[in-house]
């Protein structure tokens, strides 16, 4: 049984019989801990998941890894697919299950019209042996549409990513390097509002590094706003939130599909 927001409220109890942080058993029934890795190359692998999996940690491999059906058995481990790549591989191909497949579709805001159907025809044709990981997503109907169709988990947020030292991030008071952002600033996001920043990271990153457009320079994972070519003769500025999604700049490397948004004013510009 799947219970989800409307099923559920919690309210710490009054009184319990817990002395100690010692007495609280935070595993689940096969002795994971509630926890999974994210879906990204520069975070888990095929090599070192048993790392996690050793400290009792579930296992979302990306899809970058090749024998990713392979690993897809056990509640433990998911593998990530595109919406797409899901379609083609699980949907219009004959391919049957005798055991059930864990699987991450990875796909963040927009398209969910399709995410949602994709999510009841997988389950109207493989039921039980097709355990669905949708997301990630950010808003909260959002969520519920996806779990009415009849997904397993639900991501929540729009994942990670990273600019490098010099990005230039516009500001209610003007552009500025990205490292020279504070907590308090108002920072222009992708649907033209300003949002003040309640926190900031920053880490040394020896991994690979992506330019889109010769000018931003990211992480892989990181994930931009961007519309298919082919909604170009149908776009306007009352469906482009609709038609828009999230897709990580390893998706976008010279992927000519692809249009950047530009916030301030929805300028489209090619990705390369």
């Amino acid at each position: 049984m799947k219970f989800d927001f409307d099923d559920i409220l919690i309210v710490p109890n009054v009184v319990t019989g817990i002395n100690s942080r010692k007495d609280v058993n935070p595993f689940t029934a096969n002795g994971y801990l509630p926890i999974f890795t994210a879906p990204m190359d520069t975070v888990v692998n095929d090599i070192n998941m048993k790392f996690f999996h050793d400290n009792k940690i579930k296992v979302v491999l990306p899809r970058t890894v090749s024998n990713r059906e392979t690993m897809s058995t056990s509640e433990n481990c998911f593998v990530s697919f595109g919406l797409d790549e899901f379609i083609d591989k699980f949907l219009i191909s004959d391919i049957k299950l005798s055991e059930p497949r864990y699987i991450l579709i990875d796909i963040a805001n927009g398209h969910m019209w399709k995410l949602v159907e994709t999510i009841e025809h997988a389950k109207d044709k493989y039921g039980k042996n097709m355990i669905l990981m949708v997301g990630n997503v950010a808003n909260p109907e959002t969520y519920r549409s996806l779990s009415l169709a009849g997904a397993d988990y639900i991501r929540l947020g729009i994942g990670n990513g990273c600019f490098i030292d010099g990005s230039i991030i516009t500001t209610i008071n003007g552009k500025k390097p990205i490292e020279d952002v504070i907590n308090g600033d108002l920072v222009l996001t992708h649907n033209c509002n300003y949002k003040e920043v309640v926190n900031t990271k920053r880490f040394e990153y020896t991994g690979e590094l992506i330019k889109i457009n010769d000018q931003i320079t990211c992480t892989p994972d990181h994930k931009f706003y961007v519309i298919s070519k082919k909604y170009l003769d149908t776009v306007t500025d009352d469906n482009i939130h609709t038609l828009s999604e999230w897709v990580s700049a390893m998706e976008l490397y010279n992927n000519p599909d692809y249009l950047l948004i530009e916030a301030d004013d929805y300028e489209k510009k090619d990705t390369v």
